[in-house]
């Protein structure tokens, strides 16, 4: 009968550590993603891009899902990232540099991680200490994608995976 006990209690300790390091240990992360940078309303202007994220993330069953690191646009550089995802995906790229907090825009990603687009925020042309985006005209990098059109598709969709109100970006 002691022999059930200590194996039973074993397994649970054993289930416990694996439920840990699945739901609320932080994973090494990195991936590249291949985009298009456009401008929402703008058709003429497409940029190809890439898309680095680097560094912890913590996918949680009871919380929510967080990236700690760095992200990489091209050639700039993102230190000290952090970001929180909401429900349907969708989070702020807050970071910091010699103490002085900013922000680069909001960042929505897929389930499976597998899609990312970036609503850039940009200098306000009426207030410059201030910073926006819209689906009007605001700079969305959308990825994987090769040309504009794919861009779109992942941008909408992402956008809408979870949200009541349909936003549609041409």
């Amino acid at each position: 009968m002691k022999k059930y006990i200590k194996y039973i209690l074993s397994s649970i300790v054993i289930i416990l550590i694996i439920l840990y390091i699945n739901c609320f240990a932080p994973q090494n992360y990195s991936k590249v993603y291949n985009g298009i940078m456009y401008r929402a309303g703008n058709s003429k202007y497409e940029e190809s891009i890439t898309v680095k994220l680097e560094g912890q993330y913590n996918k949680n069953w009871f919380a929510k899902n967080k990236f700690k690191g760095t992200i990489y646009i091209n050639d700039s550089k993102l230190p000290n990232v952090k970001i929180i995802w909401d429900k349907s995906g969708k989070g702020s790229i807050d970071y910091w540099i010699n103490n002085y907090f900013y922000s680069y825009g909001l960042i929505y990603i897929s389930k499976n991680l597998e899609k990312i687009i970036i609503c850039v925020y940009e200098t306000d042309n009426i207030n410059k200490s201030t910073t926006h985006w819209n689906t009007v005209d605001g700079l969305i990098i959308s990825a994987p994608a090769n040309n504009r059109k794919e861009a779109l598709i992942i941008s909408n969709d992402l956008i809408n995976q979870e949200q009541e109100n349909n936003i549609v970006i041409y």
